[in-house]
This record gives structure tokens, C-alpha cells and sequence, in this order.
């Protein structure tokens, strides 16, 4: 389940970066 939070943090992550613009 270790790997579901990293990637969940690494996908919000990228969200943010691209809403950011």
C-alpha cells in the first residue's frame, strides 16, 4: 500500500504543477 500513497502524492503533485501553469 506503500507504493498507492506515493504515487497519490506524486499525481497531486503534477496536478497542482499543471494548474499552475
Amino acid at each position: 500500500m506503500g507504493a498507492s500513497l506515493s504515487e497519490g502524492s506524486r499525481i497531486a503533485a503534477e496536478a497542482t504543477l499543471r494548474q499552475r501553469r
